[in-house]
């Protein structure tokens, strides 16, 4: 059952994912040494190489998980300028019946020497990329070292000294001693398995049908120590004797040797740690880049959309907050305007009615004035007709209607007067008689003078009771007119005095 339900998810997987792989072949180089710090000597980096092929599961258009094998190659050189080596032990077999120990002593110069190494690498990558071609990938590879060799060359000068002669020789080519120039070794070097942190970034070029090219640098980190571990007595010397083959001596890398220090044996190298930075180019193709495409495009077309909707939303928002700060500004100027409007009424309305009352005012000291000179006249009519009174020079008529009459000269006058039109507004009144014949002598009398008179009969005037006769002369358009006139034309009449034509029976 558990079988059944693991090939069925593997399937289920297959098929999701079919369109989500990655498949590539990439080639790099750069920096790609072998990392360590010898006792004596100098160390150096070195350039190498990788290649590989790679797969890659794409979870979404965004990320993914990365795989492959790597064939990975790292390199350092090793110098050192002089070292001396000399072995105590050492035993001469020329003579087999009669072996003899002696002190093997070598004088190695100008020596160098280049370690390699050739590693299986298995890549476990998170990858990361966006829709403008960058991309970055991070995670840890394992290492399976497939070889290891050293390979050194130097100046030698071997000699060796013989307690027993007290003798050093060191021309005996058949035991090995001598000057050897440019001395060369090979050796094998085993390695561990290495663990690196590994990152990788650059950009992605996407082709059609799901071709891209990858172009970017990686940084390949070892964490441990891949240098096989040995005690020091499982080290030996440099240069070893070989009493078997004495010309065929052997010369040992310095990741297996120890050299001494006074009569201190330290090991050349005890960690080893590979490193690797450089540029890589890998081509790729795709399967499914065309869905996270079209997704990756819905989702940009949905924001777009999204933001042009919220792009015209900000507008109307904003033409609606301008629409109700220029209404409210129309409604503030329209408010001012009304007030100040409310304001030039209520002026207007309190000028009227000041003038009004000013007018009233007027209007009823005219009324007093009217009165006073009324009752003045009657109480002088009064009098007079309680009083014996002389013969008038002339002769009553009788009351003639009123009739206009044309101007004429006048014997009491020089100049010629014209009767105002009877549109005037203002009036001289001449008298006021209790007497409608009296009313009409003196209207007649004025008439034959070229006067416009006339005579109004007006009832209980003001304080007084009973019926009188007021004898005018008019029409007059503006007061100054009718006083100027009086002054000119009724000097003989000295209580005249102005009144409106609308008073002549109030």
């Amino acid at each position: 059952m558990k079988k059944i339900f693991i090939l069925n998810f593997v399937l289920l997987c297959s098929i999701y994912a079919q369109d989500l792989h990655e498949f590539s072949l990439h080639i790099g180089g750069g920096l790609s040494t072998l990392r360590y710090e010898p006792t004596i000597g100098e160390h150096s980096n070195n350039f190498d190489k990788q290649f590989g092929v790679g797969y890659a599961f794409f979870v979404s258009p965004r990320f993914g998980f990365a795989t492959g094998l790597e064939l990975a190659f790292y390199s350092a050189d090793f110098e050192l300028k002089s070292l001396g080596i000399i072995d105590p032990k050492a035993r001469d077999l020329y003579y087999k019946d009669n072996p003899e120990d002696f002190e093997f002593r070598s004088n190695l110069s100008s020596y160098t020497e280049g370690q390699t190494a050739v590693m299986l690498q298995l890549p476990l990558m998170l990858q990361i990329q966006t829709e403008m071609g960058f991309y970055a990938m991070a995670g840890v590879k394992f290492a399976i070292p497939l070889s290891g060799s050293s390979s050194g060359k130097g100046d030698l000068i071997n000699s060796g000294y013989y307690p027993s002669d007290g003798y050093e020789y060191t021309e005996q080519n058949f035991r090995g001693f001598g000057t050897f120039k440019s001395r060369k070794s090979e050796n094998h070097e085993n390695f561990e398995t290495a663990i690196f942190a590994s990152m990788e970034m650059g950009v992605k070029w996407r082709f059609e049908d799901g071709l891209s090219l990858y172009t970017g640098a990686y940084f390949d980190y070892g964490l441990n120590n891949v240098l096989k571990k040995k005690r020091l007595d499982e080290l030996s010397r440099m240069i070893v004797y070989n009493s078997a083959s004495p010309p065929n001596f052997e010369m040992n890398g310095i990741f297996d040797s120890y050299w001494e220090q006074g009569n201190t044996p330290q090991a050349f190298v005890t960690k080893v740690m590979p490193m690797a930075i450089g540029v890589v180019i890998k081509l790729s193709l795709s399967q499914g880049i065309d869905y996270f495409a079209n997704k990756e495009k819905e989702k940009l077309g949905a924001a777009a959309e999204l933001r042009r909707i919220e792009s015209e939303k900000q507008l109307l928002e904003l033409n609606l907050a301008r629409s109700q700060a220029a209404e409210k500004a129309l409604i503030d100027r329209e408010t001012e305007r009304l007030a100040a409007a409310e304001k030039l009424l209520q002026e207007a309305r309190l000028a009227y009615e000041m003038a009004l009352n000013e007018r009233l005012d007027a209007a009823r000291s005219d009324d007093v004035r009217r009165l006073a000179a009324e009752t003045s006249q009657i109480e002088q009519e009064v009098a007079r007709l309680s009083s014996p009174q002389p013969q008038p020079d002339f002769e009553f008529e009788p009351f003639e209607p009123y009739e206009p009459t044309q101007p004429q000269e006048h014997e009491d006058t020089a100049a010629t007067v014209t009767t105002p039109h009877r549109s005037g507004e203002w009036v001289v009144q001449v008298a006021v008689v209790l007497q409608k014949s009296r009313a009409g002598a003196m209207v007649n009398s004025l008439k034959r003078k070229g006067f416009d008179a006339y005579s109004v009969q007006v009832t209980n005037p003001g304080k007084l009771k009973g019926t009188y006769y007021r004898v005018r002369v008019g029409f007059f358009g503006k007061m100054k007119d009718a006083s100027d006139f009086a002054k000119s034309n009724l000097t003989t009449y000295k209580d005249w005095w102005l009144d409106r034509t609308e008073n002549d029976t109030k």
